[in-house]
């Protein structure tokens, strides 16, 4: 691990720990192991990214992250807002059950949702240094009626490990 991967990790923990010491933070999403690790790669089919497998094995099973948290593996903090599925639930439900005219990307991992759903963010994990793409899923017209899916992708920055910095590196009053 590299001097600056260390420093995202160190201040990952202390923000998890401010939480849990003025929130009570919702419950304990301890650190997995590297087996548990690779029994998830096998689900998916491809290797996480160094930065996500290091996070899971050395700061927590999901919960804390931009918006509202980074999805968990078992046992772990899982979408919509801890009532859903976990990173590979979540990442089967898409390749699976999602209405999209072409099939989900392979590698395309959802990691994180904001707004209960409607955008989602994806790690692009075919790619080098793993770039954050958000998906705003649309199933409603303006009445609330369903309708067809709109999808619109967005690529937020150029790598995972850029995009939470910039999550944890801001003022306190600024982190979602």
């Amino acid at each position: 691990m590299d001097e600056k991967t260390g420093v995202l990790l160190a201040k990952i923990r202390q923000i998890i720990a401010a939480e849990t010491i003025e929130d009570a933070f919702e419950a304990d999403y301890p650190p997995v192991s590297m087996a548990e690790v690779q029994a998830a790669e096998r689900e998916l089919g491809f290797s996480l990214p160094e930065l996500l497998k290091l996070l899971y094995t050395e700061v927590a099973n999901g919960g804390f992250g931009p918006y509202d948290r980074i999805i968990g593996l078992e046992e772990g903090w899982t979408a919509n807002n801890n009532d859903g599925e976990n990173l590979v639930e979540l990442y089967r439900k898409f390749k699976e059950e999602l209405p999209f005219e072409r099939d989900w990307p392979d590698g395309l991992l959802p990691i994180c949702e904001a707004g209960g759903n409607d955008t989602v963010f994806c790690l692009d994990t075919s790619r080098y240094n793993s770039p954050v793409v958000s998906i705003k899923l649309d199933f409603f017209d303006e009445e609330g009626e369903r309708e067809t899916l709109e999808v619109v992708l967005t690529e937020e920055t150029s790598s995972f490990q850029n995009w939470l910095e910039d999550w944890a590196f801001m003022s306190d009053s600024n982190r979602k």
